[in-house]
């Protein structure tokens, strides 16, 4: 497979300060070279050998234990343990469509765990006026470390949380485009489509030559809401999403509308195959890996599950989401932002968490390339060998000029969960795209009156 050598300055955050408030164009920047090295941990240090200090780090997490933030934070407490052998690093998986009312029932005890997924603003921003959670940026530096990240993924996330200040630690740096099968274009003759009509084009000779154009993971959701999005933004422009969110502009825009009509005509003429609302993500990407379908929209984690394939090989390419004529959107809008963040919960914070922390995020970018190619935003302390999906993603980066938000991405929770739950019954025409929008508009319009 092929490589290419990498400087961690070459992975500083795609999502800059402005992303999400003004939306404006944005390339990779490069991180400062000299940034401190990763603090010692107080106990260790002042005593001059291995701290035995027992302290067990909840994590509630979506993932498994070898998939992305879990793995990198079950490896780098496993080096951790070489001078601190007692602390260690207690998982507890939930599904993401569970995750915020599974967090809001912890609060309601005060049992929050000591570090957990949540990348919701309107659940963050009442964790944050309880007390429940701490402010990211002021461990960080408490614990020595700030210089972990650069300053434009403080700002970009406070933007992106509607914060002062960055609460949540990112865990990712992530762009969201469309994965095709190389080898599956040849063998139908058909080539990278760059407009709607040529993607359309693609979809129906794929179709008609018995091969299943997109794997679409709608049981999730998320995973159909952000093709409505991508459509809305290259259309309206990326400022068109925040504009929704913020209740400036209407679910029932006639744009938005037809948007939802064509995610509906999709799944009618086939492109999702059968039963698209029963295929969740690791269906749909081992879909893709075996060749059952071409196409497959989703983020720049996937390389981790390419990287991890026996039988793919360098058959897989990336390309933006197509334009559509007179759209005020460009080929280099993408959607872009920091995976799925990170909360320091209050309750149980120590010294014990803090020297944990300051252990394990200056690494943290290092160790999430190196062993599972991930991007991240953090500083990076060492060169790496990048692989052909890693380069290949970091090469689509550089033509962000502009990055957009996904649907839902700072509803309230009730209005987030409305765009989410009827999408699926707008896939297989239970309700039409006029109703669909109706219905969100109306949530939308109830939540955020409340707030």
């Amino acid at each position: 497979m092929n490589t290419k050598r990498v400087l961690s300055a070459v992975l500083a955050a795609v999502c800059a300060a402005s992303a999400f408030a003004g939306c404006s164009a944005k390339k990779l920047e490069n991180s400062s070279s000299d940034a401190a090295a990763p603090a010692e941990s107080s106990a260790a240090s002042q005593e001059g050998g291995a701290d035995t200090t027992e302290r067990v780090i909840h994590h509630l997490t979506v993932w498994d234990d070898n998939q992305n933030t879990a793995a990198v934070l079950n490896g780098l407490t496993e080096e951790y343990q070489k001078d601190h052998p007692g602390v260690t690093i207690e998982n507890e998986k939930i599904a993401q469509n569970d995750l915020p009312q599974k967090i809001m029932i912890l609060a309601s005890s005060n049992s929050l765990p000591d570090i957990f997924n949540s990348d919701r603003a309107d659940t963050n921003a009442s964790l944050i006026k309880s007390g429940q959670i701490k402010n990211a940026s002021e461990v960080l530096k408490e614990a020595g470390v700030e210089s972990c990240l650069p300053e434009s993924v403080y700002q970009g996330l406070a933007n992106l949380q509607g914060t002062d200040e960055m609460w949540v630690l990112p865990t990712e740096n992530n762009i969201e485009a469309i994965w095709y099968n190389k080898k599956i274009f040849e063998e139908n003759g058909v080539t990278v489509p760059t407009t709607w009509d040529e993607f359309t084009a693609v979809c129906d000779t794929l179709k008609n030559n018995g091969v299943q154009p997109i794997a679409l993971f709608a049981k999730g959701k998320w995973g159909a809401t952000r093709w409505i999005a991508n459509m809305t933004f290259r259309r309206l422009g990326v400022q068109s999403i925040v504009d929704i969110n913020d209740g400036v502009l209407s679910m029932s825009d006639p744009t938005v509308v037809d948007s939802a009509k064509i995610l509906q005509d999709m799944n009618t003429k086939g492109y999702f195959g059968e039963g698209v609302n029963s295929v969740d993500e690791d269906i749909a990407y081992e879909m893709m890996l075996g060749g059952k379908a071409a196409m497959c929209y989703t983020g720049s984690w996937f390389t981790e599950r390419l990287e991890g394939s026996d039988t793919i090989g360098e058959d897989m390419g990336l390309m933006a989401f197509p334009t559509f004529p007179d759209g005020k959107g460009s080929a280099g809008d993408y959607l872009c932002h920091y995976g799925l963040t990170l909360c320091i919960g209050a309750q149980n914070y120590d010294d014990a968490l803090r020297d944990w922390i300051a252990y394990v995020f200056p690494r943290y970018g290092d160790y999430a390339l190196e062993n599972l190619g991930l991007l991240t935003p953090y500083t990076m302390q060492e060169e790496h060998e990048t692989s052909y999906y890693t380069q290949l993603v970091l090469d689509e980066m550089q033509k962000v000029t502009g990055t957009g938000a996904w649907l839902e991405f700072k509803l309230p929770q009730k209005a987030s969960s409305t765009v989410e739950d009827n999408v699926q019954p707008l896939l297989v025409s239970e309700i039409t795209p006029e109703e669909y929008c109706q219905i969100c508009d109306e949530a939308i319009k109830t939540e955020l009156a409340k707030q």
